[in-house]
Order: structure tokens, then sequence, then C-alpha cells
């Protein structure tokens, strides 16, 4: 009996497997690479977000009239500190406040603006009631998209901003 050319039916099973193998493995590196990296493009908008807020809020804050234009509060339903109202120095009424899962900017009482969505908590602290000096933004956190079935959040522990016109 003459040798013949070709592959036995265990070489073949053995191929197929171990390119079964290979091609897990890549699709879940490439699965977990497009993961990672669109939960990090996640994370990085948020980021952007929050300090796009703590930006906005930080030059309005920092141009409040002296003395006691400048009021921490709550909206209804929400926790003690997390509303602010304050004058500008052009005589604009400013008011930011956490509503739900947004913080919301509100001008002269008409104009509600939401300035940052996935609000998780943010908390508006005076140095002193009767003359501020200061005001800390503290524990602004974010809240990012599920991946994997968790939330992740982001937490800028605190903002201190110092007032000008005193």
């Amino acid at each position: 009996m003459e040798k013949q050319k070709g592959f036995t039916l265990i070489e073949l099973a053995i191929v197929i497997a171990l390119l079964g193998i290979l091609g897990y493995a890549i699709v879940t590196f490439f699965t977990n690479t497009y993961r990672s990296w669109w939960q990090t493009s996640q994370q990085i908008d948020a980021q952007q977000k929050a300090r796009a807020a703590l930006d906005e809020m930080t030059r309005f804050i920092r141009q409040a009239r002296p003395v006691t234009a400048l009021v921490v509060g709550e909206q209804a339903g929400e926790d003690d500190d997390t509303m602010i109202t304050f004058t500008h120095i052009d005589g604009r009424q400013f008011q930011y406040y956490q509503s739900g899962d947004s913080l919301q900017r509100v001008v002269d009482g008409a104009t509600t603006e939401v300035i940052s969505e996935d609000l998780a908590s943010i908390f508006f602290i005076l140095d002193s009631t009767s003359s501020p000096t200061q005001v800390d933004i503290s524990n602004l956190t974010v809240q990012t998209p599920v991946t994997g079935g968790q939330q992740g959040s982001i937490t800028f522990p605190r903002k201190r901003i110092f007032l000008r016109n005193r």
C-alpha cells in the first residue's frame, strides 16, 4: 500500500480547535480593548464637562457682590448646601443648584440652563456667613455611563474660590 499525501482526521481536528482558540483570544482582546477605550473616553468626557461647569461657576462666583449677597441653601427635595445664590457685579441674580442629576443655573429668576448632567453630588461651603471671602465647591461628583454592570463616578474633592469684590 502506497503512502497517501494529506492530513488525518485527528490532525484536522487539532488545527480547527487551535484556530478556534486563537480566534476566541483575538476577539476577546479586541472586545476588551474597545471596552477600555470606550470607558476611558466616557470618563474624559465627564471630567471635561465637570471642569467646564466648575470653571463657569468660578468665573461668576468670583465676581459676586460683597457681604450679604452670597447665600448657600438647598433646592426643594435636595440635600443641604446644594444651592448657591448671589448677585453678580453687573446686578444680575445668579443661582446654581443641583436638581436631580443635573447642575442648573438660573439668571434673574427667569432663565434656567443645565450646565452639567450626570451630577451625583455638589456642596457649597462659605468660610463665613456674615462676610464671606471664599466659597468652597466640595465633592462635585459626576457619574460615568454603566460599563459591565458597574456605574463609575469621578469626584473633584474641593475647589476653593476667593471672592474678588471684598
